[in-house]
């Protein structure tokens, strides 16, 4: 598939969430002129926000170039090696969980500097 296929599924993809969401909010704002706010709230707790901004990353990733794609994977191996340099102190390699604590709050060093 190329690019622009690509990016017309993200496109159709991202229509088709945004026409789901719009159909549970209008369901919600009647179950509210029924008087049904419990109902309504379930209703609406139910959309999931990450749907939409997972697909809105894949959209921006195809914009990227391959330059672009490889200095932000740099990047965030940067930050991961820096996580792991940090904590090797306290950390028992011979137990994966503390690896993997080390390797998690890398990720959400990554996720926090993305949404900046």
């Amino acid at each position: 598939m190329g690019k622009i296929d690509r990016k017309i599924s993200l496109i159709k993809r991202i229509q088709a969430e945004m026409d789901h969401r719009a159909e549970v909010e209008e369901k919600a704002v009647q179950l509210i002129t029924e008087g049904r706010h419990g109902e309504a709230v379930a209703l609406l707790n139910s959309l999931d926000d990450s749907v939409i901004a997972r697909l809105q990353e894949e959209f921006k990733a195809e914009e990227e170039s391959p330059r672009q794609r490889a200095e932000r994977r740099r990047q965030q191996a940067k930050v991961i090696l820096n996580v792991l340099a940090e904590d090797v102190i306290n950390m028992n390699w011979n137990q994966e969980e503390e690896y993997l604590k080390a390797f998690m709050k890398a990720l959400k060093q990554i996720e926090e500097s993305g949404n900046e």
